[in-house]
């Protein structure tokens, strides 16, 4: 499993104590959304420098990394945003311990998808159909990006309507985009969308900014399980399979026991 799933697995979660009968010592709590940054491959070898590595959970290259590069980010989580990728550049970058691909295009060989320990997304536009989101969620993407556009302070009900509109219709992990890093109690209704990733562009957010993002999410709890009554109705909660059977599709990284909601 990529080290990406498993975080998103664990969002909001406290860790496990240690094993054995040690002194105690305080169990950590996972982030209730993670912050990737974006950034260019130039770069990367400075950024790893600067106190904004330690803002990040993840990083995401604009572009494939050279050797010199990945060597330089072998002790972090990372992938790479790309519209052309071969074959060989599949193999170094799972070589040299890539985590995660952004597909930037339809146009990149459909090979991209194989299963080999990678965690694979795309865009998810928010106009998209019913139709089409089927399709997004049947291929085997591990997570959706979502284009977040609006100005802090300002998410009134019919903006966020419109990008519930987009993530209710897919099961998948969703990664929002942003230039500027919302308010706290935007944060809140972004992460019950639900949203498990805020993608920054690290070379234009301000270090204060990416700060000021860090400790607001950090500040924020949990996601709570929807309840039946307040869950969305996405377009496959009720499909039906080939054998007549109902088949109830939610997100990956909710509990289990939602059930006994």
């Amino acid at each position: 499993m990529p080290e990406l799933i498993e975080r998103l697995h664990n969002l909001g979660k406290t860790d496990p104590p240690p094993m054995g009968f040690g002194r105690r010592v305080e169990r950590k709590q996972n982030p209730a959304l993670l912050i990737i940054g974006l950034t260019s491959p130039s770069r990367v070898k400075l950024l790893m420098k600067s106190s904004n590595a330690t803002s990040v959970d993840a990083l995401l290259l604009n572009g494939v990394p050279d050797k010199a590069v990945s060597e330089t980010l072998k002790d972090a989580l990372w992938g790479v945003k790309t519209s052309d990728i071969s074959q060989e550049e599949m193999e170094a970058l799972k070589e040299a311990g890539c985590d995660l691909i952004l597909v930037g295009s339809d146009d990149v060989h459909a090979s991209v998808l194989r299963d080999d320990g990678m965690a694979k997304g795309v865009a998810l536009p928010l106009d998209i159909v019913d139709r089409d989101a089927r399709v997004l969620d049947d291929l085997p993407f591990d997570f959706l990006t979502v284009d977040y556009t609006t100005k802090p302070g300002k998410l009134t009900i019919a903006e966020l309507a419109k990008y519930q509109a987009a993530v209710s219709m897919i099961s998948k992990h969703v990664f929002l985009l942003v230039s500027e890093s919302p308010n706290e109690s935007e944060l809140e209704r972004l992460r019950d969308l639900p949203a498990d990733a805020i993608i920054v562009d690290l070379d234009s957010i301000s270090d204060e900014m990416l700060t000021t993002l860090r400790e607001r999410i950090n500040g924020l709890e949990a996601r709570k399980p929807r309840s039946h009554s307040d869950e969305p109705i996405s377009a496959q909660s009720s499909s039906s399979g080939p054998d007549g059977d109902d088949h109830d599709f939610e997100h990956e990284h909710e509990d289990d026991d939602d059930d006994d909601y």
